[in-house]
């Protein structure tokens, strides 16, 4: 009963200060630390809430509105409103600029900088509009250790991974449900999938092929990209984006491309069951041209789905795999909310509340 009380409190907690982000454009952060919540307010509530953050099961529910970006660096959970407006639904997004995911770094006893040990394990960030998400480092000696990472029904603009020397990636991490408007990775992640997602562009600069880096179930719109394993695909392109230095370094099963030979340079036996030269319109039924919009569901064509099956048995493309696409942020959502103008004759006020979440 503790647990659905305090959901409650949050719940009403967000609903009044949406309400007023509405009317006077305040925004706020509401901080749930075990039976502690605490409401923070401004532009700036995001990064204080960070700030005040002291265990990885520490929850952030943001409210709808614009948000400057914090330095992420411990494990939380954190929740938006959504990436996208739907006015219909009475739902608006969360947005905040170009964030960076960066533990602190201490000195070892050897004099190298590094962070300190499961400084960020466990960090969830789901539905938010980023302009742009980076795993970064300032000094290229740094050694770094993140895990579990997870970003689910975001935008991420760009999402990148710049470490270079003896910088490590993200361990063990993944993006489900996001609109990426570019995704670039490099050599030394480690054990990292993005599954139905919607790529505008995937640039995976790495000349070997890295089995533990995986894109499954998405569609891209435009690849220059090699070095990891793309599985149950869709492919939009006018051009072969695959180079030869993808002769042995990419592996692609079971993907759909519009454009003919488009997996001609990937080495014939990493080159297994695709389909090439098909049209939008034979695909989904209609022309979704050649970047991500919003209006289309990108659903395939009645009958495809028993037609174009995956590697797991289940059909290519969003739909299919492990993690069906939607957009609806798992955290509750306020669909519509009516408050009458008085109390009734015992004092109470009624509140009727409509709410959508999503697995």
């Amino acid at each position: 009963m503790k647990k659905v009380r305090m959901t409650l409190v949050i719940l009403i907690t967000v609903f009044f200060c949406n309400k007023i982000y509405a009317q006077t454009e305040v925004l706020s952060a509401t901080l749930q630390q075990g039976d502690k919540t605490s409401v923070l307010y401004g532009p700036n509530a995001f990064i204080d809430a960070i700030k005040l953050v002291k265990d990885s099961i520490d929850v952030i529910n943001l409210s709808s509105g614009k948000f400057n970006a914090p330095t992420i660096n411990k494990a939380c959970i954190i929740y938006g409103a959504g990436f996208e407006r739907d006015e219909e639904r009475n739902l608006y997004p969360t947005i905040v600029d170009r964030v960076i995911i960066k533990p602190d770094l201490v000195s070892d006893d050897d004099g190298n900088m590094t962070n300190q040990k499961g400084a960020i394990d466990g960090l969830h960030i789901e539905g938010i509009y980023f302009s742009g998400c980076h795993f970064s480092s300032n000094d290229e000696s740094a050694i770094y250790e993140v895990h579990n990472i997870s970003f689910k029904r975001c935008y991420l603009g760009k999402l990148t991974f710049f470490y270079s020397g003896m910088n490590s990636c993200p361990f063990n991490s993944k993006v489900v449900n996001c609109v990426i408007g570019e995704l670039v990775h490099f050599p030394n992640v480690v054990n990292f999938g993005v599954y139905n997602c919607i790529i505008e562009r995937a640039t995976c600069a790495q000349d070997i092929y890295n089995k533990d880096v995986i894109i499954k179930n998405c569609i891209i719109f435009s690849t220059y990209s090699y070095g990891c394993a793309y599985k149950d695909n869709i492919f939009i392109s006018d051009y072969i984006d695959f180079d030869t230095a993808a002769e042995t370094a990419s592996f692609c099963s079971h993907n759909i491309a519009t454009k003919k030979d488009y997996f001609k340079n990937i080495d014939e036996s990493r080159n297994n069951n695709n389909w090439d030269g098909k049209t939008s319109i034979g695909i989904f039924g209609e022309d979704i041209g050649n970047k991500y919009n919003s209006k289309y569901t990108y659903k395939l064509k009645e009958g495809n789905a028993s037609i174009y099956i995956g590697s797991d048995g289940k059909e290519v493309g969003l739909y299919g795999g492990e993690y069906p696409f939607s957009k609806i942020p798992s955290n509750p959502q306020i669909l519509s909310k009516e408050i009458d103008v008085q109390t009734t004759t015992e004092g109470k006020l009624k509140v009727n509340v409509k709410i959508e979440a999503q697995p």
